[in-house]
């Protein structure tokens, strides 16, 4: 491992980084209709 930089933040090796799916899924800045549930 590594450190690394993302988005200005610096981020040492073994940082654990935990992402927050729930508010990806519901961007609407990728989503048409973020709030409505289509599982097709």
């Amino acid at each position: 491992m590594e450190d690394v930089k993302l988005n200005g933040y610096d981020i040492p090796a073994g940082t654990q980084v935990i992402i927050n799916a729930w508010a990806i899924a519901r961007d609407p800045s990728s989503w048409d209709e973020p709030l409505e549930f289509k599982p097709e």
